[in-house]
């Protein structure tokens, strides 16, 4: 089992952490965060670019769809393009908004995060046809424990 798989299989099902959707919308909440800090001239881009996204960030993670997701890769996209715009533009000393390691961490994830969400969903979906749920559950009540490890 591949380490992005073991993370995300010990993740909890019940929507706290399912199918990478922390990392996935990690950066958005963390921007909303920052926001408040900004200076008023400065909030202008990244305001715009977060306005409608509140509520699909407070989902829960079973709720998130295919929809969401490109929603959340388009603005991701957006705010790449706009964050080097900011740095250029400072002339206040400090940047309102510092990456942290968490931030970098969706930065540099987010893709695999993604295609990890699409992979469990795609899962889930396959096991909610018809029959399939029965076949798994036989399947794991078959296994032998003992003789696996």
């Amino acid at each position: 089992m591949s380490y992005g798989v073991t993370i995300a299989l010990s993740g909890s099902m019940d929507g706290r952490n399912w199918g990478g959707m922390g990392n996935l919308r990690s950066g958005f909440n963390h921007l909303f965060w920052r926001l408040k800090f900004a200076p008023k001239e400065s909030k202008g881009n990244t305001k715009a670019l977060l306005w409608d996204m509140r509520s699909m960030l407070d989902k829960d993670h079973l709720k998130i769809t295919r929809s969401d997701v490109a929603l959340l890769r388009q603005r991701r996209g957006q705010w790449l393009e706009l964050y080097p715009q900011l740095r250029e533009n400072n002339d206040m000393g400090e940047l309102w908004f510092y990456p942290d390691r968490w931030f970098m961490d969706w930065v540099n994830y987010y893709d695999q995060s993604e295609a990890l969400w699409f992979w469990l969903k795609g899962c889930k979906d396959e096991i909610h046809e018809e029959g399939k749920a029965d076949v798994l559950v036989d399947w794991v009540l078959s296994r032998d424990e003992v003789s696996q490890s």
